[in-house]
């Protein structure tokens, strides 16, 4: 089709312009595709984050429910080594026989017994004591030694007449210890007395702190009869030996209702202090139970913020995407633009710019005057020298047009030979003093062939008006009957179709 854009036949320009008409909307169509493809893609990038938030969320459920486990764990290793051992150790030390020789007599030798128990004492780091029935003594590896007397020390007979080989209770009001009590016994079952560990309460304290600082769990220990013997919250142990009791915590209701309808471990309260990841466990050695306590909100407040600067991070990726296409689909456009905007062989605006100019700035304009101009003799260029000799002459004329346009307005191939300029607030006097400048440097000027030198000139038609009415249709159509008449009138000149130039609005065409 290039030869058709070169073609100096009326028909042939037409039929050139429609067929640019068709391109432009097939163009402006697939630009379309392209920019709902650009929306498509951006709502798949959408949902993919949304996807992969959910799968954040997901992942962090299973990560925290990982912690946990992996925090359950070390709490049996710290209730092996607290309570566990010691009770072991008691259960051990009481039943193989080695206190067999002190329960036999009924008066034991006192410096013997403490010696023996200060040396499991340094062995095992526990406190030891004997309660012999015989002699109603208590012997303590501390090397103090007292009366088991009725009355004052009223866990020996309250445990004495109790079925029971073995219990864990807390002693001595100063300084509150857990004990852990094994039955003595003869050979023919008689009560003989107790044998037995102690453990200082600051100990499992310092420790459950230290564990807590950890992994954020809190204890809560209580006997068969709901008493809390132990807690690693000191506000919950007892005082002067009294205990509290369960129901006073403000959980255990909640806990309890749903325990008696799941039998799930673990359970979800709420809290004024927020919510609260409950666990209970059975010591079935020292018939206690155990309630983990795991307060949530430091964690949940922690997953929130890595939600929140994932979320973030999202974002700002997927504003960061969104305007690298952006980008992108603008320069895509762009080079659309100018593919369907702009002369390819002259790089000038083309037709369609130059109407869609027109149409922008005309409402603003309180006047404005187009020049048309046709080179003469255009077909007789490419007959003689060939259609790439004629494309060399437009991209020479083209340049010279530029040059002595001085950049008013905006000036482009309108199809094949022919070429239009637009000035925007020109008079009648400046467009044909532009007209003329053109005329007469293109008369002056030569186009460099390979074998030979061409100089050609054109027809200038003018055309001007003041009223806001008057479209680029009429405008084109009188300078393009002015330049038809510069041909007629031998070429090489500039004529004026002078519209509504005179400020009584009247037309007169010259």
């Amino acid at each position: 089709m290039q030869p058709e854009y070169f073609g100096n036949a009326d028909a042939c320009g037409t039929l050139c312009w429609n067929f640019n008409q068709e391109g432009f909307e097939g163009r402006v169509r697939r630009y379309r595709l392209t920019k709902q493809a650009g929306i498509v893609f951006v709502l798949c990038l959408i949902l993919c984050v949304v996807i992969a938030s959910i799968l954040f969320v997901r992942n962090m459920a299973a990560n925290q429910s990982q912690q946990q486990q992996q925090s359950i764990s070390p709490v049996f290793t710290l209730v092996e080594e607290q309570l566990i051992a010691p009770l072991h150790i008691a259960k051990t030390l009481g039943t193989i026989g080695i206190y067999d020789e002190f329960f036999a007599s009924d008066t034991p030798d006192e410096s013997q017994v403490v010696a023996a128990l200060q040396n499991y004492a340094k062995l095992f780091n526990l406190e030891f004591y004997l309660a012999h029935e015989g002699s109603r003594k208590q012997y303590n590896s501390d090397g103090t030694v007292f009366d088991l007397i009725p009355g004052e020390v009223y866990w020996y007979f309250d445990f004495k007449d109790r079925p029971l080989d073995v219990q864990a209770v807390l002693g001595k009001q100063a300084d509150v210890h857990l004990y852990i009590d094994v039955r003595q016994t003869g050979i023919n079952g008689e009560f003989r007395g107790f044998a037995g560990v102690g453990k200082g309460l600051g100990e499992f304290l310092q420790a459950f702190e230290q564990f807590r600082q950890k992994y954020g769990h809190e204890f809560v220990f209580a006997n068969n009869r709901g008493e809390i013997v132990l807690s690693s919250r000191h506000e919950l142990l007892p005082e002067n030996l009294e205990f509290k009791s369960l129901s006073q915590l403000s959980w255990y209701a909640q806990f309890e209702q749903l325990a008696n309808t799941s039998e799930d471990r673990s359970h979800l309260v709420n809290s004024s202090g927020g919510d609260l990841l409950i666990s209970e466990f059975t010591l079935e050695s020292l018939d206690w139970r155990l309630f983990i306590v795991t307060p949530l909100a430091p964690r949940q407040h922690a997953a929130s913020k890595a939600f929140m600067l994932y979320a973030l991070l999202t974002m700002i990726g997927l504003i960061v995407l969104f305007k690298l296409i952006q980008k992108i689909l603008s320069l895509y456009y762009q080079q659309l633009s100018n593919r369907i905007n702009i002369d390819p062989l002259t790089n000038l605006p083309n037709r369609s710019q130059l109407e869609q100019y027109f149409a922008q700035i005309r409402p603003d304009c309180r006047e404005i005057a187009l020049i048309v101009v046709d080179i003469d003799n255009f077909k007789q260029i490419n007959d003689t020298y060939g259609h790439n000799a004629g494309d060399q002459v437009l991209l020479n004329i083209t340049r010279l047009f530029s040059e002595n346009m001085q950049a008013e307005g905006l000036f482009g191939r309108w199809g094949g030979e022919e070429f239009l300029f637009i000035l925007p607030e020109a008079n009648h006097q400046h467009a044909m003093e532009v007209a003329t400048r053109c005329c007469v440097a293109l008369q002056h000027h030569s186009t460099e062939l390979p074998k030979s030198r061409v100089r050609v000139t054109a027809s200038f038609g003018v055309s001007h008006s003041r009223r806001s009415d008057d479209g680029l249709s009429l405008l084109f159509e009188q300078a393009d009957q002015a330049m038809y008449q510069a041909k007629r009138n031998g070429r090489n000149q500039v004529v004026s179709a002078n519209i509504n130039s005179r400020s009584d609005g009247s037309r007169s065409d010259g």
